[in-house]
Order: C-alpha cells, then structure tokens, then sequence
C-alpha cells in the first residue's frame, strides 16, 4: 500500500486558507479514487478550541477558530488530513481527534462537524474570499495564488460553517463524528 505523505508530493496550501486547502486536496489526482469529505469544524459560537495547530505558539495550548475544515479519506483506510496540524498528515481519526480535542473544555468551545461528500463540496462551495478581508480593505492573512473558488458567484461560506442550519452534508458532535470515522 502506499502511504501518502504531504512532503512528496506535493499538496497546494495556504495558511489560514483551510476551506481552500481542502478543495484543493479533494481534486489531487493521488486522492481521487477514495472516497472523500470536506469537514466543517465549528459551533454555534464560532468559537471551537483545537490542539496542535501551525497557527498556536505553544502544541499545548489551544487555538480557538472560528471554522476549521479538514478532508476525510476512505479507501483501504480511513485517513484524516489538516494540513494545518501539527500531528501529522494524513493520520489515522483517532490520533486527530484525541490530539486535537478535548472533552474537558466548555461547551462554547466544543466542536462540531459539518461532513459534506466531496462531489457536492467541489460542486457546491463557494468563497470570495471576503471573509479574510478587514474594513480598510487590507488582508488579515495573505490569500493563495489560485483564484477564488467559484469567482462571480455567490459566496456561500457562512452556510457550510453554519452548524444550526439544514445545508449540505450531516452534522455531528465530537462523540458522534468519531462513531461516523469508523465507517464513513
């Protein structure tokens, strides 16, 4: 079996950029033949703390995040990818979850998971990147050399992180997003 490694080959990333990493990596040629999904991790509060992020100045200290997204693989086996992770990528779910998560935190910092199939993320998401724009215009983090995803149409980024709404994909909590891994 292969392993597949984010040093080689090469995987399209931009920091801070999740939501775009992950439509990237659902279109790699190397990950088209599993069966693939984009991952919405938020709350109601925007407000979800995470372990062992690139972005956090300390592995043990949390990150809170307003969404995060990830892509989930199945084939031979199940394998989760953040490219913004410090746990490694891909890895099995259950080293992802117990690294990144904990239970012991307060429930507006709890997560949950939106999981979108990717044919109708790819088909489906849209951003024009205003999010990561401030009032002067100016970016809070400099945006990927791709294009925006789905330029001239509408942006629907909200909807996907929008845990309370009926959109594309299930929504789950920690316990049940972890029961769903075993057989996607």
């Amino acid at each position: 079996m292969n392993v597949i490694s984010t040093r080689e080959p090469h995987f399209d990333y931009q920091a801070y950029y999740c939501e775009e990493n992950v439509w990237q990596l659902c279109r790699h040629p190397l990950l088209v033949d599993r069966r693939r999904f984009a991952v919405f991790i938020s709350n109601p509060e925007k407000t979800v703390a995470m372990w062992h992020m690139r972005a956090g100045t300390d592995p043990g200290e949390a990150v809170v995040w307003d969404y995060h997204v990830v892509l989930v693989t199945a084939g031979e086996k199940v394998l989760l990818w953040d490219l913004d992770s410090l746990l490694g990528c891909p890895v099995a779910p259950d080293l992802y979850l117990n690294g990144s998560f904990s239970t012991r935190i307060k429930k507006r910092y709890q997560p949950m998971f939106r999981v979108v199939p990717a044919p109708v993320f790819l088909d489906t998401f849209r951003s024009d990147r205003s999010h990561m724009l401030g009032q002067e215009g100016d970016w809070h983090a400099p945006p990927p050399p791709w294009p925006p995803i789905g330029t001239g149409e509408e942006n629907n980024l909200q909807a996907f992180i929008d845990m309370t709404v009926d959109f594309h994909g299930d929504v789950f909590d920690l316990a049940a997003f972890g029961a769903w891994l075993a057989n996607p």
